[in-house]
């Protein structure tokens, strides 16, 4: 990820370390956030069922109900 800050030449450097350091916490909390909120794992179930015979209507007769 990058990040720009357009940042005026007249601005103190303490101010310009002061908001970089500002930002590193918001998104340090934004990224401990993320973690605490992770949703847990859901199993998925896939059965595979054999038919012999499978009469499936036309594309057609299917848009005419």
């Amino acid at each position: 990820m990058q990040i720009v800050i357009n940042v005026p030449d007249d601005l103190p450097t303490e101010r310009v370390q002061q908001m970089i350091k500002e930002l590193e916490e918001k998104l340090q909390a934004e990224a401990d956030l993320i973690s605490t909120q992770a949703k847990p794992n859901r199993r998925v179930y896939a059965h595979l069922i054999t038919v012999d015979n499978l009469d499936l209507p036309s594309r057609d007769k299917l848009y005419e109900r």
